[in-house]
């Protein structure tokens, strides 16, 4: 079996809180027909997408464990907001890791991702852009172009507690979902340096 997976970090409690509160105001208001929450479609910041064959799955999950011992819980600051997402500036360290991911965990995926490959019904409507996320990662959005940010899936821009800092030390690896959305978690590290 072949699963769309992103290798993410999950943000504290009350961050996922506050983001899958914000998207929760956007469903209300019928801007947005993403539904976050706390286990399921969880909020996340992506630092690298791909397809995961299972016989590759202990492989991948040994060296999350392996990079995960290597870093301390990151602290950003989120202080933009574009696209539906609060965006951090790619500072060294979740860069650091970022660039170690491509490095070490690329060569096990593959970029071909296909509807069927997402955690979702066979039958849920599927748009091919968020296949470009997958398939496209490494080449177009790594690198110089790595934007570490959170997407909360609302047209708000005016949002009371932001900007804001946070400290990360959830890394995982989940399997996608629908518009590219951390639908479950496949394996879990704490950052621990």
């Amino acid at each position: 079996m072949k699963r769309a997976i992103d290798i993410v970090l999950l943000p504290p409690k009350n961050i996922i809180d506050f983001v899958v509160d914000i998207n929760a105001k956007a469903r209300k208001n019928n801007t947005t027909s993403v539904k976050l929450s706390t286990n399921d479609r969880i909020p996340h910041l992506t630092l690298l997408m791909g397809v995961l064959d299972d016989k590759n799955f202990d492989e991948v999950e040994k060296r999350l464990s392996i990079i995960a011992k290597k870093y301390a819980p990151l602290t950003l600051h989120f202080d933009t907001i574009d696209r539906q997402s609060f965006y951090t500036k790619n500072n060294g360290l979740v860069r650091k890791l970022h660039e170690e991911l491509i490095k070490e965990i690329n060569p096990l995926l593959t970029h071909d991702a296909q509807k069927k490959e997402y955690a979702e019904p066979i039958d849920y409507p599927f748009v091919e852009e968020h296949n470009h996320w997958v398939n496209e990662f490494v080449n177009v959005y790594s690198h110089d172009n790595f934007e570490p940010h959170i997407t909360f899936h609302s047209p708000e821009t005016t949002i009371s507690q932001f900007p804001f800092t946070t400290t990360l030390e959830r890394f995982a690896m989940c399997h996608l979902g629908v518009r590219n959305t951390c639908r479950t978690i496949l394996a879990e590290h704490t950052l621990i340096i």
